[in-house]
């Protein structure tokens, strides 16, 4: 399979950065085509009548770099749906953070394909082309994403393209923590890589006054399980983690990964970028992108059968 675009090529335009709170955008800035990838569009529905829009991309041979250059943005390229086999594959379900949409997860999908992975994004509901939801955009989620998440994963494992026990799951900032949550709750699901994770709602409140440069009341949702909070979650934990953040994350400090990790009884892994802050630009898979990508596409080929 041809090497991967490095991520690098995205950074002048990849703009989702967690925004302390709920941010949404239906506008896809960018789109598979821009990045010439093959996928399907998918229309998912939640056991509660909501749509959950969702792009599936097999795993696929890729438009090299210099080519690429030709159709990002500019001119974007279709490609015809197809696969590279005929056998389910082991796939991966990339989360959104609480800005934006899907789209700036294609950054994500492109790295994974050229490896042989299936990777599902997917747009909670009230973001992107999923179902509108009335929200208040300082609370920091909704507990019904976590029906969103179940509803994608379930259906996702249903998939001819998918080998159902081979399933891992790709989160950051907020998409980190409702990731371990839907991995702990969800037997679909083998492995769980969290970037930028937190411990729990009052930890992460309780340290937003040090760093903040407004004053916005942010929120927690009242009705989210507090069982389900990462620091609650670990103990109990067993499958294997692989966790990142920046050394200079001052929202999800480094101590919160560490306190996850700590209480994690099964196989696990925890990557701290020295130089890497939260999220963006400065985000531990821009900073390191080689490593990056190295280390998590060798997580996933010792967990997740190929």
């Amino acid at each position: 399979m041809k090497k991967k675009i490095t991520l690098a090529i995205f950074l002048v335009s990849l703009i989702v950065q967690s925004a302390l709170a709920l941010k949404p955008d239906s506008v896809y800035h960018y789109r598979p085509e821009n990045a010439a990838m093959i996928y399907k569009e998918m229309d998912i529905e939640t056991p509660d009548g909501y749509k959950i829009k969702a792009w599936f991309f097999p795993a696929q041979e890729i438009i090299e770099e210099r080519s690429l250059l030709a159709y990002f943005y500019e001119h974007p390229l279709s490609r015809p749906y197809e696969t590279i086999t005929d056998q389910p594959l082991p796939t991966v379900i990339v989360s959104d953070g609480d800005a934006e949409n899907m789209g700036g997860s294609v950054v994500y999908a492109r790295i994974l394909v050229a490896h042989g992975y299936n990777v599902v994004t997917f747009d909670w509901r009230g973001f992107g082309q999923s179902s509108p939801f009335p929200m208040d955009q300082d609370f920091l989620c909704y507990t019904e994403f976590l029906t969103d998440y179940h509803a994608v994963i379930n259906h996702v494992a249903q998939m001819k393209e998918v080998d159902p026990e081979n399933i891992a799951l790709y989160g950051f900032s907020t998409g980190a923590y409702l990731s371990m949550a839907a991995a702990h709750t969800n037997d679909h699901v083998k492995c769980f890589v969290g970037r930028a994770l937190m411990t729990s709602f009052d930890d992460f409140l309780a340290n937003h006054p040090r760093w903040a440069t407004d004053n916005r009341q942010l929120k927690k949702p009242l009705d989210y399980p507090e069982e389900l909070y990462p620091i609650h979650v670990a103990p109990h934990f067993k499958k294997p983690t692989f966790l990142i953040v920046g050394g200079k994350d001052v929202r999800t400090p480094v101590s919160m990964s560490e306190a996850v990790f700590e209480k994690l009884p099964g196989e696990k892994l925890l990557w701290v970028v020295p130089e890497a802050e939260h999220g963006g630009p400065r985000g531990p898979e821009f900073i390191d992108i080689d490593r990056f990508e190295r280390m998590w596409v060798n997580f996933l080929d010792i967990h997740l059968k190929r």
